[in-house]
């Protein structure tokens, strides 16, 4: 459970530093690309450098790790487009309710076995998500803005159920620690290619406090990941529990923290739904 914990806790301080990045008035993209740029370095210094980049690229798991690496940035625009185009809240419930993705596959990919209390425990986890997530918020936005958080709701889903089915088939303990940072290479690549191209068009947008902004982002995300992918490991630990608590442990503690850090004062709504959220973890610990 510690692994678990762990997650929760990094995923959550990249809401808190993405929350500082508004205030501070931070360039957003560029500190996600420096932040990629960090977890890589860091992951691949954390394996010693015994293996060569063509050793690598010849893994079996190292498509897989392409796909995802692509994702993990490509998500990071769209939860951005998502919130500008229409809210924050929107932007939040569409992430958090992905989760609904993976638990709904790991039924059918790997027989875990949806009881009563669980599955009561999940429905309870979506309600509650919504609930704690949602707050009243004007904003102007047309229709074909929805195709946003469509997408994000589809491809956080896939992403989750993707990891997953990589980690069950394709990795072994040592594989982990090498799949890490290349996702991360991945997705720095793919950001440079886009920040130079964005940067050629207009020099003037490159902003120096984004570098050191991203090495924070970027030590948090690592962390997230790897106890991610370590809590998938724990022994007799069922996926549809892991994604239901690891969200749900999210929205909660991010809801705290809104509260009385950030002083975004929750509704009476949202309090219903942190409730239901600590019923939904209460049942779904039962079922295991």
């Amino acid at each position: 459970m510690l692994y678990l914990l762990l997650s929760i806790l990094f995923s959550t301080l990249l809401v808190v530093i993405f929350k500082l990045f508004d205030r501070y008035r931070i360039q957003t993209f560029q500190a996600i690309v420096f932040n990629y740029i960090t977890a890589s370095v860091l992951g691949f210094s954390l394996t010693g450098l015994d293996i060569s980049v063509n050793e690598l690229t010849h893994r079996y798991w190292f498509p897989n790790a392409v796909l995802i690496g692509v994702l993990f940035i490509s998500l990071f625009y769209v939860i951005a487009l998502t919130a500008q185009q229409i809210s924050v809240s929107v932007a939040s419930v569409a992430n958090k309710m992905s989760v609904v993705i993976p638990v709904s596959a790991a039924f059918y990919l790997y027989n875990d076995t949806p009881g009563f209390t669980k599955i009561t425990g999940i429905i309870l986890a979506l309600i509650g998500v919504v609930l704690a997530s949602i707050k009243k918020e004007e904003s102007k936005f047309s229709l074909h803005a929805y195709f946003w958080p469509i997408l994000l709701f589809i491809g956080s889903g896939f992403l989750d159920t993707y990891m997953k089915y990589t980690q069950h088939y394709y990795l072994s303990d040592t594989d982990t620690i090498y799949f890490i940072p290349v996702l991360f290479s991945i997705a720095a690549f793919t950001g440079i290619i886009i920040l130079f191209w964005q940067l050629a068009l207009n020099p003037s947008k490159f902003q120096w406090k984004s570098f050191p902004a991203g090495i924070i982002l970027g030590l948090c995300n690592y962390a997230s990941i790897y106890f991610l992918l370590k809590s998938l490991q724990i022994p007799n630990m069922q996926s549809s529990v892991l994604f239901s608590l690891n969200n749900v442990g999210i929205v909660i503690t991010s809801a705290f923290i809104s509260h009385f850090v950030f002083k975004n004062y929750l509704s009476r709504k949202n309090w219903i739904g942190i409730a239901l959220s600590v019923m939904a973890i209460i049942l779904i610990m039962m079922s295991v």
